[in-house]
Formats: structure tokens, sequence, C-alpha cells
């Protein structure tokens, strides 16, 4: 009987565990649809919202806690949106100089891996540049926050975002 309930205890778990890795797969594809998207700024605040970008990238959540200080006036997660933003805005103006434009846009759209464009992993890459600062946060003793290093935290979570999404290195 006991070895009969642990097999069935057992088969729940694996179940659950299986369920989780799709819902995680499935999420995974919507930040991939959402970062070679036209609009990756407004489809990551979609994933926000609906409570599946912090289920993909836990780390989001510290974003949204740190940042906002004397210097800075809006969070990490507002920031990290703003410069989206405003990297989108400079690719739909297309305003490079006229003598780099063709070799800049070829360069942006070359395919890195399945489907996925140089471009694309630029705006991933906008995204994630301070998701290390609360890892990085310190106090000093006059009461002054600072993030020093928190550009190798970053990096360091990027490259397990990436791993997480089914990037290559």
């Amino acid at each position: 009987r006991k070895k009969i309930k642990k097999r069935c205890c057992l088969q729940a778990s694996i179940r659950l565990i299986d369920k989780r890795r799709g819902d995680f797969m499935e999420n995974g594809l919507k930040m991939i649809n959402a970062i070679k998207s036209n609009n990756t700024c407004q489809k990551i605040c979609e994933l926000n919202e609906s409570g599946i970008l912090e289920s993909i990238i836990p780390e989001v959540k510290s974003m949204k806690e740190v940042g906002q200080c004397k210097y800075h006036k809006v969070d990490c997660f507002s920031h990290t949106i703003y410069a989206l933003e405003e990297f989108e805005k400079l690719i739909r103006e297309k305003n490079f100089p006229t003598h780099l434009n063709e070799c800049i846009w070829k360069y942006l759209n070359t395919i890195v891996e399945d489907d996925i464009q140089v471009l694309d992993l630029l705006k991933l890459g906008v995204f994630l540049h301070d998701i290390g600062k609360s890892k990085a946060k310190t106090v000093d003793e006059n009461g002054r926050i600072h993030f020093k290093g928190h550009e190798k935290f970053s990096g360091d979570i990027a490259i397990e975002v990436g791993k997480n999404l089914n990037l290559s290195q």
C-alpha cells in the first residue's frame, strides 16, 4: 500500500513538473516572440501586466524595487522600459549615416540562430542591461545608494536568461 501511494505521489509530482516545464517553455516562446516583434517594448509590458514576465525572468521583480533614489527619478524596471522604447524609436527612425545605412541594416538583420536576428538580441540586451542592480545595491555611510559592479551581475543574469530561453552563447 505504501509503495502504491509513493508511486502515485511520484507520478503526480512528475506531471506537475512536466506542466511547469511546459508552461515555462510556452512563456519563454512568448518572450522570444516579444523581442522579435516590431514593438518589443509594448509586448514586454503586456507580458509584465499578465504576470508572465516574472515567471520567465524572476529578477524583474527586484528591478521594480530598486533604482529610484536621489539621482534616479524612476525604478530600474521603468528605466529599462524607457531605454528599450528609445532604442526602438531610433531603429524605427532609421536615422543612420547614409554611407553606413546599408551595412548597419545588413548587420542588424543577420540571423544569429533559429530566425533570431542581431537586432532581436540587442533589444533583449537593452532590456537586461540593468537587471543586476538589485544584487549590486549597497548603501554607504552617508546613506547614499550605489550599484557598483551591477554590469557584472547583469551580464551573469543575461547569460542565464539566454540559457533559459534556449539561446546559444
